[in-house]
């Protein structure tokens, strides 16, 4: 989290599924940090169901990816087009990954 904010983010996390979908409703962020793990449902799951209420966030979406997630998952989001961290990940990468995303024309 702090290394966000000192990059000039304001980021915010969710403690599950449920929270995280209020919150992309709510906050419409320019970027959202999505995990394959997340208590109370998957991260396939929640992007299905961010994109039911707010499809522009569709583009807006970093997948994280754990070693002891599923490839599957991991290969599914890529075949949507959107960018894949596996887990460790250098904090330069994860930034430059934010700035590319955020600096999308988002419709």
């Amino acid at each position: 989290m702090r290394s966000l904010e000192r990059q000039g983010h304001s980021p915010a996390v969710a403690e599950d599924g449920p929270a995280a979908l209020r919150m992309a409703k709510d906050q419409k962020p320019d970027v959202v940090l999505l995990d394959l793990r997340i208590p109370g449902t998957s991260g396939k799951l929640l992007y299905g169901k961010m994109l039911e209420h707010e499809p522009q966030l569709g583009s807006r979406v970093i997948v994280l990816s754990g070693e002891s997630q599923s490839s599957e998952d991991a290969a599914w989001f890529a075949a949507q087009g959107l960018p894949v961290i596996p887990k460790p990940f250098e904090l330069e990468g994860l930034f430059a990954t934010i700035e590319r995303v955020g600096s999308r024309e988002h419709t």
